[in-house]
């Protein structure tokens, strides 16, 4: 894969994790005047953005183990921490 598309991809994702910030920074504000809607879109955001997250650790995750010349046995045990972290 060329530099141009992980470029692409770090781009996409701070794009999407920016977004979603704001948006749930946004619900945060309303819900604090008072009770509203908003409440469901912001945790709706936050999980978007925590999901955002986990697939751009995973994706570096990948391309760390195709950059190696031997296979990398332990890749396993950091995509398995990332779930349970990120709970996916």
């Amino acid at each position: 894969m060329s530099v141009g598309f992980h470029v692409r991809m770090l781009l996409l994702m701070v794009c999407l994790v920016l977004f979603d910030t704001s948006f749930a920074m946004y619900a945060a504000s309303v819900v604090i005047k008072g009770p509203s809607l908003m409440i469901l879109f912001g945790f709706e955001y936050t999980i978007l953005a925590c999901t955002v997250v986990s697939a751009f650790i995973k994706y570096t995750l990948h391309t760390i183990d195709l950059r190696r010349e031997e296979p990398w046995h332990n890749k396993s045990i950091f995509i398995f921490g990332v779930d349970l972290v990120f709970g996916n």
